[in-house]
């Protein structure tokens, strides 16, 4: 039997499509797949709002505990905009969102529990209610959203209003919460853009919209009930009624939010479905590459900016292809082939045969300060305009590295590296902080650097980056176990130690 991660309980068990309970109408939700920023269409977002409980005698798991029990009252829905399902908010339930949407408990424990969103809704994304103690021993309400909008449609409207309903309904809920335990705090809330840039190939999510979607809904009420009132059921509204999905019996690993379950199915398979990596539990390496030490790969977890421990940072790196005619698609290509040799000296890469695809493991040999550093990476999502890779347990950083191309607005195609990570443990980010996060814009910068010469450009690079989240989770300090840094110097160590035993083996043959 596969060995569950040690957080399997709090995640949702993975789903092709969502359902809603039997005998409820939500045809923006029912059959609807969750999707991640990655999936939306318009520029993400990173919104942070806090509210300091002072004078509260009340601790993290219990302020959550109440927030996740009376969401529908603090967040103001009412029990007829927010419908909370009869099991209430536990990993895998659905929340209808009146009749326009809903959302799906992606994961919950003691001091924390987020909401996905489905197709259609008006974004894409996921958003985070915890709590947490400061510094000051004071008990800390957050709400963190990452999102895009889905289509469009919805893009054109966030600077209509959209934003602000969306600032001035999560600034509420807080004063809700911060009321409840008797503090009258003051919510603070910090936005970032930290992508501005449009995925106009997803404009295809128009087909979802949930507004459109419900009022063409309310527009054919007559009909159906002309229908009901002749005993003609609408079919579309029940086929799908007694259809489940079968449960998968392994939990799914929550960054590679649109990973097929590696299980037959007999469903339809997501219309991506070919270019992300199958979902495993652990990594599993069978053929490593001459010159690549499998070290801190072989049965690593792979850990998202949720699972690590330091700042949550977002940093993307482009620069122009000016004067060059050459599409994203063979940019993109030709980073995925060269990939190895496009890296400082200082920072060797060890794809495997099958090279840049999806679910190949890439493994890294770095020098950190002189010191060996022994890691790799997982290609979870790779297309033609861009490829994601993905972090196990023990890299310096948890979280994952888009390396993509586009044409701007001048008809320049443009190179693009955007990195959402955190410092995988504590002894990560004291490193990050001295000096790490330099060297690790160095080599950013000298791939892009390397790829635009390869076309015959020299252009500046520019970086963009900002600190979305600058707390740090004590939670995760038993990163530490893991530390490739410390592992690899180990295992340097014990190199001698290794030829010996070798050597006596060929002696004793």
């Amino acid at each position: 039997m596969t060995e569950q991660p040690r957080d399997a309980a709090h995640w949702a068990r993975y789903v092709e499509a969502l359902k809603v309970p039997e005998g409820t109408i939500a045809p923006n939700v029912e059959d609807r797949r969750v999707v991640g920023p990655l999936q939306g269409f318009g520029k993400m977002w990173q919104k942070t709002y806090t509210a300091r409980l002072e004078g509260a005698n009340a601790s993290p798991s219990e302020v959550v505990e109440a927030w996740r029990t009376r969401f529908p009252e603090f967040s103001e829905f009412g029990e007829k905009g927010f419908r909370v399902p009869s099991g209430g908010l536990v990993p895998g339930a659905v929340a209808l969102l009146g009749g326009l949407s809903g959302v799906m408990v992606l994961y919950s424990d003691e001091e924390s529990f987020t909401y996905m969103t489905p197709e259609g809704h008006p974004f894409s994304g996921w958003i985070t209610f915890s709590a947490y103690t400061d510094e000051d021993a004071t008990t800390v309400a957050q709400a963190h959203l990452l999102i895009r909008a889905n289509d469009p449609l919805y893009e054109l409207m966030m600077p209509l209003g959209l934003h602000g309903i969306e600032d001035r309904t999560w600034e509420r809920t807080l004063r809700n919460v911060a009321t409840y335990f008797g503090a009258n705090a003051e919510v603070e809330s910090r936005v970032v853009c930290v992508d501005p840039k449009r995925q106009w190939r997803r404009y295809k999510n128009l087909r979802y919209n949930a507004l459109i979607l419900s009022v063409l809904h309310a527009v054919s009420a007559p009909l159906r009930w002309l229908q009901r009132s002749r005993g003609v059921g609408p079919q579309s509204l029940t086929s799908t009624r007694n259809t489940r999905i079968p449960k998968p019996t392994e939990r799914s690993n929550p960054m590679t939010e649109a990973t097929p379950s590696p299980e037959k199915k007999d469903e339809t398979q997501p219309r991506d479905a070919a270019f992300w990596a199958q979902r495993v539990e652990r990594l599993e390496v069978s053929d490593v590459p001459t010159g690549a030490a499998n070290v801190n790969v072989q049965g690593r977890r792979e850990v998202g900016a949720l699972q690590g421990f330091g700042q949550l940072w977002q940093k993307t790196y482009r620069v122009r292809l000016a004067g060059v005619g050459v599409t994203p698609e063979e940019v993109v290509k030709t980073w995925k082939e060269r990939f190895p040799e496009l890296q400082p000296p200082n920072s060797r890469f060890y794809p495997s045969m099958a090279g840049v695809a999806p679910g190949e493991v890439l493994f890294i040999s770095a020098s950190v300060g002189g010191m060996p550093v022994h890691t790799g990476v997982r290609v979870i999502y790779a297309d033609d305009e861009s490829f994601t890779v993905m972090t196990p347990e023990g890299h310096p950083e948890s979280g994952w590295n888009t390396f993509s191309a586009y044409t701007d607005e001048d008809g320049v195609t443009v190179a693009q590296i955007q990195s959402l990570a955190r410092a995988n443990d504590p002894i990560y980010e004291i490193g990050f902080r001295v000096v790490g996060a330099t060297e690790q814009e160095r080599i950013w910068t000298h791939v892009l650097k390397s790829l635009s010469a390869h076309f015959g450009v020299n252009e500046p690079v520019t970086l963009e980056k900002a600190c979305v989240d600058p707390k740090v989770q004590w939670s995760q300090i038993k990163n530490l176990w893991h530390n490739a840094g410390a592992r690899s110097m180990l295992y340097t160590f014990a190199g001698p130690g290794r030829w010996m035993r070798g050597l006596m083996r060929r002696r004793d043959t």
